[in-house]
């Protein structure tokens, strides 16, 4: 307590001898008379305050986080949209969706030991996007209903297989 008081009047000195060579009116200029009598109240707000401070602080750091997440995530969703689409011109079979969860596995192999904020930008946010685990289970149950069983198979199989492929190639390149 003692110590968060001396802080205090620190700082105001320091604030008075801004004024002081800048050539002020400290009665205007600062509106915070700091008698002894005040210490009570004024260790309280200056706690208060610093509480206000850190909660924000934390506030912007969550938003640059999700910021990065959602770059990540504009870019992951349009991208695996174009590619399926491309491939689905040429193919009735779901190739570009076992290109873009490929793509995304390795990804996220290449981001598992990068920074936290490289990671929530390719691994969270574009590769969450990027890949799509709905889209490929409906390409499964679209098969089964159309009795496409060895492609079912075959899908289910390369996916799995090169997805996981994919993965340890990325995390071997960064290793």
């Amino acid at each position: 307590y003692h110590e968060l008081w001396q802080v205090i009047l620190q700082r105001r000195n320091q604030h008075w001898d801004w004024l002081r060579q800048h050539e002020c009116d400290h009665e205007r200029a600062n509106p915070l008379r700091i008698t002894s009598a005040d210490h009570g109240r004024l260790a309280y707000a200056v706690n208060q305050q610093n509480e206000h401070w850190v909660h924000k602080a934390r506030w912007r750091h969550e938003c640059k986080e999700k910021f990065a997440d959602e770059l990540g995530a504009a870019v992951g969703a349009p991208a695996r949209f174009a590619i399926d689409q491309y491939i689905r011109r040429y193919s009735n079979k779901p190739y570009g969706i076992f290109l873009v969860n490929v793509i995304g596995s390795f990804v996220i192999g290449l981001t598992f030991t990068k920074s936290e904020k490289v990671h929530d930008l390719l691994a969270v946010g574009f590769a969450g996007a990027f890949t799509t685990w709905s889209t490929f289970m409906l390409d499964i149950y679209l098969g089964f209903e159309l009795k496409r069983y060895r492609e079912i198979t075959i899908n289910l199989v390369m996916s799995l297989g090169f997805g996981l492929a994919a993965a340890y190639l990325g995390l071997q390149l960064v290793s």
